[in-house]
């Protein structure tokens, strides 16, 4: 929750190129709201990345452990 009250929604996926999707959720959460460079392979990007080392994975601590 922490990082979606400081940085807003980043809006990947197929569904962050439909027309007036980010503004619909701007209003809904008044919230940010951004859309990735390119949202529509950004995911896949990202995992190639870490599966070539480019990246590393993140680690979530689960939440009262």
């Amino acid at each position: 929750m922490a990082d979606l009250a400081d940085r807003g929604i980043m809006m990947v996926g197929g569904s962050a190129l439909l027309p007036g999707f980010d503004q619909m959720l701007r209003h809904a959460t008044g919230m940010p709201v951004a859309i990735a460079e390119r949202p529509d392979v950004c995911a896949a990007v990202g995992v190639g990345a870490m599966l070539e080392g480019r990246l590393e994975p993140i680690s979530l601590d689960p939440v009262g452990d």
